[in-house]
């Protein structure tokens, strides 16, 4: 190459002079404007530089740490059901696990309570109506400051169920939740589904 041609190729291209001054030494040495051989970094395998024994059987056996589980230990001989301390909440549930192998828990009523609101649900931003014009007044979605609602009791034994729905507005103390709810609903129920069997109210918080 003649003398003055690697500043014409920069002024032509308008690329960094030390960009051309490489790319001429490689020509030089390689012969053609191809890539040097084995170019980037070469990957390895099991070997002592690919890092870690976990990141090998991670990223290339594919596997996964799982703990080992704990349970008790039912050999030829065991004739009696295990008992399973469990603590929750700072209770002891050891008696209900055996409660529940012998089908006790068949026979326990469950109540509990949830306020549903039957206000219409709006998403400003992915609710829209394709229309060609203007909406009408049909189409407002309308909201109060106090949103509707309306309080739910159920109470549950297998395999039946029932519910009590309370309007917005009622009063509910302790003396009307132990008269319209757990005398005139729950023991007149439960004599009517259980019978003369023994049977177990499992009662939630009263509201």
């Amino acid at each position: 190459m003649e003398k003055g041609n690697l500043t014409d190729i920069v002024r032509l291209l308008d690329v960094a002079r030390p960009t051309v001054s490489k790319t001429i030494l490689c020509f030089k040495e390689l012969g053609h404007e191809g890539d040097r051989p084995e170019r980037g970094r070469p990957g390895s395998r099991g070997s002592s530089k690919s890092g870690s024994v976990l990141r090998i059987a991670k990223r290339e056996l594919g596997l996964k740490p799982y703990k080992l589980p704990k349970a008790h230990f039912l050999g030829p001989d065991s004739s009696t059901i295990p008992v399973v301390s469990l603590t929750y909440r700072g209770f002891t549930i050891s008696a209900y696990v055996v409660r529940a192998a012998g089908r006790g828990w068949e026979r326990i009523l469950f109540t509990n309570e949830k306020l549903f609101t039957v206000e219409q649900k709006h998403n400003r931003q992915n609710h829209r109506m394709w229309l060609t014009g203007a909406a009408s007044t049909s189409a407002i979605v309308e909201h109060r400051q106090n949103v509707q609602s309306v309080l739910v009791w159920a109470q549950s034994a297998p395999p039946a169920r029932s519910l009590v729905f309370l309007d917005k507005g009622v009063k509910i103390d302790k003396d009307v939740y132990q008269e319209d709810i757990l005398e005139s609903v729950v023991r007149r129920w439960g004599s009517q589904y259980f019978g003369n069997t023994h049977w177990t109210f499992q009662r939630d918080s009263a509201p």
